[in-house]
């Protein structure tokens, strides 16, 4: 399926926040289906293992390859002070029972010889010529260790963020703790239909006093006791049926205390006539979708109606351009419509074809 586009303005009054949700790339490279580990073998005679760093993937990797053998050592080098990587710096700080698999991962470090060095950069403290001169095998198991730009107008403004530094900021990642997120606006625009999308709309739309209970950080705890937004507009350029978050993470959204979610129902438009045909994951997240859009259940009806918070979920739209005031802050968002033409097989693609008029964020 291919995407085409037609541009429209989409403007917000006042300062809005722009978090650059695909700015995330998986950089990660796969040997034998364990995502995020990059296999480099030697025909050294040292019976030592070296992976690097001590991330999920590399515990997974760990757990399920090493732990059996008991002659082999495994030494552990890690970027930052401390180990378990995203489980530890990526996951939500209200998903404390995703995080319970740190104590799995410890408690198979503990069974076998394993050390740990934090602190200690490849390609900086040590080569990976000389550790594989050093060590038997080599496990590389790695992340997103960069944005991935956009490129359009405005993208370097202040308050553009991407996802990346936005959730190390709340998860306590050390390069990212000094970041400077203004919340002292309305409105907030997450590019991207991913689970980390609705995991910092989540974070933007949670009552301040649920996420005292989780270990979110002190300094975004503050900022966000003193957050003045109150919509939340989640943008993808494509459309329902191509959502890439779960159900869990939606149903998370749609039962937020004091938040309504949004979802038109021109957006829904026929998904009722061919739900059934489609495979299970996929039917129950897209029921839910169409559901939320055109048949309420009591209980939302009641909690919605009194709900200040919004939470929108707009589809078939991509950026164009960030806008800005005469002061240079961030004013509004420039969007594409886009249309979907092809198989719905493919992944649709998005191309800018023609202008069209003016269409505005709620």
């Amino acid at each position: 399926m291919r995407a085409h586009t037609k541009s429209a303005t989409c403007r917000s009054v006042g300062a809005i926040l722009c978090i650059l949700q695909p700015a995330i790339t998986t950089l990660a490279l796969s040997d034998k289906g364990k995502g995020g580990c990059h296999y480099v073998t030697t025909h050294n005679s040292t019976e030592r293992c070296r992976a690097k760093p001590r991330g999920q993937s590399c515990y997974a990797n760990y757990q399920a390859n090493l732990s059996n053998d008991l002659d082999i050592v495994v030494d552990i080098y890690e970027k930052l002070p401390v180990p378990f990587g995203l489980v530890r710096f990526g996951v939500a700080p209200d998903h404390p029972e995703v995080k319970n698999v740190i104590n799995t991962f410890t408690t198979t470090a503990n069974k076998c010889c394993c050390n740990f060095f934090g602190n200690i950069e490849l390609g900086k403290d040590v080569s990976l010529k000389d550790l594989r001169n050093a060590y038997t095998a080599v496990v590389l198991c790695y992340g997103a260790a960069e944005d991935r730009l956009l490129e359009i107008p405005g993208e370097d403004l202040p308050n553009v963020l991407s996802a990346r530094s936005f959730v190390g900021w709340y998860n306590g990642l050390p390069q990212d703790s000094q970041l400077s997120v203004n919340l002292d606006c309305e409105s907030a625009v997450i590019l991207g239909h991913g689970n980390v999308a609705l995991d910092i709309a989540r974070m933007l739309l949670t009552p301040v006093h649920i996420l005292e209970k989780t270990d979110i950080t002190a300094h975004a705890l503050e900022a966000l006791c003193k957050s003045r937004v109150e919509q939340v507009h989640i943008v993808g350029r494509r459309g329902p049926l191509q959502v890439a978050f779960t159900i869990k993470e939606l149903r998370e959204m749609i039962h937020l205390p004091g938040t309504r979610t949004v979802i038109k129902s021109s957006d829904v438009k026929d998904l009722d006539k061919i739900i059934h045909d489609l495979p299970r994951p996929r039917r129950r997240l897209t029921d839910l979708i169409f559901k939320s859009a055109v048949s309420l259940s009591n209980e939302e009806n009641k909690s919605w109606a009194e709900a200040r918070r919004e939470c929108h979920l707009v589809f078939l739209r991509s950026p164009l351009q960030i806008l800005q005031d005469s002061r240079g802050q961030v004013s509004g968002i420039e969007l594409s419509v886009n249309r979907l033409e092809g198989s719905e097989d493919d992944l649709p693609l998005a191309k800018l074809t023609e202008k069209a008029d003016e269409d505005d964020l709620p």
